[in-house]
């Protein structure tokens, strides 16, 4: 970075600077990115970083000396100056017009990126930064003062219709200036319809208008031009194929400004811009248009522009036979020539362009070549030999299996021969990694595939072994193991007892000596010790000497985060701690790789690709879905603990003993579904995989999954059964024809499934094909040879009504099956674990409703409406805002937003305003005599029907008659002041801490709301009775506030979008994390304070002085009391 005026062979800084997007923006399609941040070349370290708001998101960055400006938001477009070094904001404004969202369709380049000028040579004040001049999607210019962002001038928005036909659209696309003059490109879009068809067409024009003042100096349409859009890219880079090129602002090199674009028939046209010093009327004859062809393919597909060589006039042109031209505006011919053919065939090049401290221009060509599995490095000296060239090159193996397709590599570069050049560049991958390269060989990367993580687990590490028979110690308890075998077991150990203490004592034999004369050497004899090394009677130095040894140079950096498998090196120190809160982290990525991370210290254990990337060289990329990633066997030693689908939080603790002893025998296993997209066939795979190491127990032939059927699937989840050998979960996965796919097929799943058949259900959502209604359907396998569901109860719901989300109850240990009140009676929780929660949307009415249905008859519970025609349909960055609901227990929370009226009683805030709401909702028994008991009737819900045993006038019983009592159902509504954007409700290993709720607020940050808090039975407009007072409730308060004591961990969590939380070995404690955002954060949460977990402030020493003097006191005063009740015997 070069301060304005500063000599190019000066010492300089470097910086990569990113703009990140997160996972919700790709999944929402929201246009810009929600981080900004710049590297360190030396390790890539972050500089800075700074998180960007949903309305706020940044479509544009660019670089001038030692400042960036910023092109960002989304109702208004803002320019911002910040100190590219420090990211510290100098200042930021605001264009005069309103963005015109109607464009905004239409391309994705409308943002225009800014140009800079130097200040006016009579500014009194010294500027620190070059004045900028931006324009928004109207055409509208401004000039903003460096020093303050002062608005200086501004101009008209260029018009939108032509004033030929109301069927022409004027789209400013291309901004660039010099020292005098400003030059704007539109695209002239235009529409004509014929008799069976009608066209498009794209011409350009061209205003130009001064530097200082903003006066409008002269407008022309460009004769002749129909621009390619239609461009074999992206959407995205179609912009690109108008192009200018030629000095600008920042320095002048002779060559005038160019405007060049890709025509419709695939040749590149040209002319020179004129660029009048006064106000007139400018024409363009067709003469003055060059065209320039293909010297050997058939036609150019596209122009790549070269930001850092835009002011040196050169640029790529890509053809159609998978090469490249470059070309330049010529020092003598003085329009633009193709000087270098690019004759390597490469689909998937990439290219940058560099200048070197000597001001010389350079243009970097990356590739790759899947024969040999190498990518190609190749620098093109445009300035070499007369502006002729010259190229030089380097390859180096690449595993674009695991990194797949260059997508960026700005890079810098040195001459140090006549043929030879130092150079290092940052190469972005389509997997989302960073890496620095110098000379071929891997500096440092930084792993940002996480930032698009779609699902995630935590996993309880092992004990450390204590010995080496600490195995079958633990196999012995778990089989069972009786007294007496246990006590024949330890007199059978009791036979190696001699040769233990014969070792033992030999040992202590020989090591005695040793350590006396080592104590003697180091002690009485330090005198008269010679350092080796020194010649004897030679006065040693006073300073330090450096004891270091020169070491040849080690093995290069690797050139991954972490190893495809670890070994046992690295398994062995994955231990689990005293309290439990270290966990192995497994997580997916967008771009289908799937890593394992330590909680503790951050640091990958493996990675691997579970599909790769296609085949390169531009072969389309398979895309990945995943609907599940569960751990179906615990690793030994870590106890049972079974992880669950994505959206679902579940356990299975209750293994039999059989399968949590044959848990030990084999490695943990991790099982992955996810829906595949492999260049347009689409099939449902399952992946296998051991979470310590990494390994693929089927071998190398499943590596990229296992089919289970084509097509995605409709709900894929894990089974209440488990292998007799493995101790495996089973897991199921529902295809289109509601085909029922068992994993693992092994014949004790198989048995086990059709015992539990008849009595297994599952719900998905489903559109009436008749009526186009959405309908909640449950399903039960049939009674066939194949596995298939069949309906057994469906659910149709109001015409209008969609099925947003189906959240099902975490199944954790319940400590307390009721609550105690405080007039002594019992409210016994409704617990069913069938619980379903169907929440449906209405977008014409912007109405919402919960619907608590069983899952096993499809009766519903309780129904409640969330909101009836406020509610937020989409967020103001666009995204859907979607309740969120999470069940626990009998507790169930919804979360949503709905817009508040002036006029509204609920409102928190004068005018109209966006308001948070969560309803929470407590499901008990209804209240009921000793009479009535429970009945389990196969199908049907045991939590739906309950019995009464009748009696007759002589007090016997007579017979058993069915009573059908709704659930007592208490419901709340609470206000929030943040907006929410995820939710997870405490775990615990026994479930005896009280719940709590974890919410990602639109603050970033982490709020902790205890479920007293949130309890509906809170009384209503009046204080609580004496029995309530017992029970801890409060009077009811809808507004909830934001105080620091509920605040998560102290710190911001910049964008969370996910939460999870997992049970440690307290009792009293859980862990959180947050995997959807731009980091990775772990913090612990105790609801209930930790009662299990002594505190720091805790004096050990007084308790064991207190224990040794009770002590004492009971043998000083035994004697005393003894001889007493011996007088009073006499």
């Amino acid at each position: 970075m070069l301060r304005y005026g500063q000599d190019k062979s000066a010492k300089t800084q470097t910086a990569i600077f990113v703009a990140g997007r997160t996972s919700s923006d790709e999944e929402y399609g929201r246009p810009g990115a929600s981080m900004l941040s710049a590297l360190n070349p030396r390790n890539g370290a972050i500089v800075w970083r700074t998180a960007r708001n949903d309305t706020d998101p940044v479509h544009s960055m660019h670089l001038s000396s030692d400042v960036m400006v910023t092109i960002s938001g989304l109702d208004e477009t803002r320019v911002s100056l910040l100190h590219a070094l420090t990211g510290y904001t100098l200042w930021q404004g605001k264009m005069p017009s309103a963005t015109d969202a109607a464009f905004t369709g239409l391309v994705d380049a409308a943002i225009i990126p800014p140009a800079y000028l130097q200040p006016l040579e009579t500014a009194s004040v010294a500027a620190l930064a070059p004045d900028v001049i931006a324009m928004d999607r109207a055409g509208t210019l401004a000039r903003f003062a460096g020093v303050n962002g002062g608005l200086m001038w501004k101009t008209d928005p260029i018009s939108t219709k032509g004033a030929e036909s109301d069927s022409k659209q004027i789209i400013p696309i291309k901004l660039h200036s010099d020292k005098k003059h400003v030059i704007i490109v539109s695209l002239v879009q235009s529409a004509s319809k014929g008799l069976l068809s009608s066209s498009v067409s794209h011409s350009l024009r061209v205003n130009i208008y001064q530097a200082y003042g903003g006066a409008p100096l002269t407008s022309f349409d460009v004769p002749g031009a129909n621009v390619e859009m239609s461009s074999t890219m992206s959407d995205r880079d179609t912009t690109g194929n108008v192009v200018i090129i030629g000095r600008n602002a920042e320095g002048d090199f002779g060559r005038k400004p160019h405007l060049v674009w890709l025509q419709i028939d695939g040749t590149i046209k040209s002319f020179e811009i004129p660029l009048p010093d006064e106000k007139s009327d400018v024409q363009i004859e067709s003469s003055a248009i060059r065209t320039l062809k293909p010297k050997q393919a058939n036609r150019f597909n596209a122009l790549s522009e070269l930001a850092a060589l835009n002011n040196r006039g050169l640029l790529v042109a890509r053809t159609n036979n998978a090469r490249a031209e470059a070309l330049r505006i010529g020092k003598k011919e003085k329009h633009l020539i193709s000087f270098w053919e690019m004759e390597e065939e490469a689909w998937d090049s990439v290219y940058t362009g560099s200048i070197d401290k000597q001001g010389n221009p350079y243009l970097n060509r990356v590739f790759f070549g899947r024969s040999q599995h190498l990518l190609n490095f190749h620098s093109l000296w445009a300035d070499r030999y007369e502006e002729q060239g010259q190229v030089t090159g380097a390859s180096f193996q690449w595993d674009h299996d695991l990194n797949g397709d260059v997508l960026a590599a700005p890079f810098e570069v040195s001459p140090v021969a006549d043929y030879q050049l130092m150079w290092r560049t940052a190469f972005v991958t389509s997997s989302s990694s960073i890496r620095m390269l110098q000379d071929e060989k891997h500096e440092w990367i930084r792993e940002e595939g996480l930032s698009h993580t779609t699902a995630s687990i935590m996993i309880d590490l092992p004990e450390s072994k204590l010995s080496a028979g600490h195995g079958s110690e633990t196999r012995a308890i778990l089989e069972g193991e009786g007294f007496v075998n246990r006590l024949e077991r330890h007199l059978i150990a009791l036979q190696n007892l001699p040769a233990w203490t014969t070792a033992t004592v030999l040992k202590l034999a020989e090591e005695i000596p040793k350590l006396s004369l080592e104590s003697f050497a180091q002690n009485v004899g330090s005198k008269n010790r010679v350092k080796k090394g020194m010649p004897a009677g030679v006065p040693q130095p006073k300073h330090r000497t450096s004891t270091k040894q020169v070491e040849p140079e080690g093995p290069p950096p690797p050139s991954h985060v972490a190893p495809r498998e670890a070994n046992s090196t690295i398994t062995n120190q994955l231990v689990r701690d005293a309290f439990g809160f270290r966990k192995l982290i497994i997580s997916t990525s967008k771009s289908g790789k799937i890593y394992a991370i330590d909680s503790q210290t951050g640091n990958y254990i493996w990675e691997k690709s579970l599909f790769g990337f296609g085949q390169g060289e531009g072969a389309p990329t398979p895309t990945m879905n995943v609907k599940l990633l569960a751990l179906v066997r615990p690793i030994a030693g870590s106890g049972a603990d079974i992880s669950s689908p994505i959206g679902q939080q579940s356990s299975n603790e209750n293994l039999t003993s059989h399968a949590a002893t044959s848990q030990l025998d084999f490695n943990g296993l991790i099982t992955v579904v996810a829906e595949v997209n492999d260049e347009g066939a689409v099939f449902t795979r399952m992946w296998e995989i051991e979470p310590l190491t990494g390994r693929f127990p089927g071998g190398k032939e499943t590596q990229t999954g296992i089919a289970l059927f084509p097509g995605e699937p409709k709900d894929v989840f894990l089974l209440p059964i488990e292998d007799e050998k493995s101790g495996q979960i089973a897991a199921a996965a529902i295809s289109e024809r509601n085909k029922i796919m068992v994993w693992p097929t092994t014949s004790s799943i198989q048995d086990r499934f059709v015992e539990i058949a008849n009595n297994f259900f599952y719900a998905v959502g489903e559109v009436n094909p008749s009526n186009g209604r959405h309908v909640l359907v449950g399903y039960t396998p049939a009674p066939r040879a194949e596995l298939v569901g069949e309906k057994a109860w469906q659910l149709p719901l109001p015409a209008g009504e969609e099925i947003v989300s189906i959240t099902r109850a975490i199944q954790d240990p319940v400590a307390s099956q009721g609550k105690v009140l405080g007039d002594r009676r019992t409210l016994y929780k409704y617990l069913n674990p069938h619980l379903l929660l169907a929440i449906t949307r209405n977008q014409e009415k912007r109405s919402s409703t919960a619907y608590l249905v069983d899952g096993v008859n499809g009766k519903i519970i309780h129904q409640s409406i969330l909101a009836a025609s406020n509610l937020v349909l989409k967020g103001e960055d666009g995204v859907p805002l979607d309740p969120i609901a999470v069940i626990t227990e009998n507790w169930v929370t919804i979360t949503f937003s709905v817009d508040i009226p002036a006029d509204d009683p609920q409102a928190r805030y004068k005018g109209p305003h966006r308001q948070t709401r969560l309803v929470s909702i407590e499901l008990y028994q209804p209240l009921s005599d000793d009479e009535e008991i429970w009945n389990w009737k196969g199908i049907f819900s045991s939590f739906a029907s309950y019995t009464k045993r009748s009696k007759s006038l002589n007090g016997k019983a007579k017979d058993i008659v069915a009573v059908d009592k709704p659930v007592n159902v208490f419901s709340q509504l609470y206000i929030l002041p943040y907006g929410v954007r995820a939710v997870a409700a405490t775990r615990t290993k026994l479930g005896i801490s009280s719940k709590a709720l974890v919410l990602a607020t639109d603050q970033n940050r982490l709020q902790i709301l205890p479920r007293r808090m949130l309890d509906p039975r809170r009384p209503l407009g009046r204080k609580p009775t004496q029995h309530e007072m017992e029970e801890g409730l409060i009077t009811y308060d809808p507004n909830l506030m934001d105080t620091g004591k509920f605040h998560l961990g102290g710190r911001q969590v910049p964008l969370p979008k996910r939460i999870h939380i997992k049970p440690s070995q307290l009792e009293s404690t859980s862990v959180v994390f947050v995997d959807q955002g731009l980091d990775y954060f772990i913090a612990t949460v105790a609801p209930s304070g930790s009662f299990d977990l002594l505190s720091a402030s805790f004096n050990k020493l007084q308790l064991l002085l207190t224990i040794a003097v009770l002590t004492i006191g009971l043998f000083v005063t035994k004697p005393m009391v003894a001889s007493k009740m011996l007088r009073m015997r006499w």
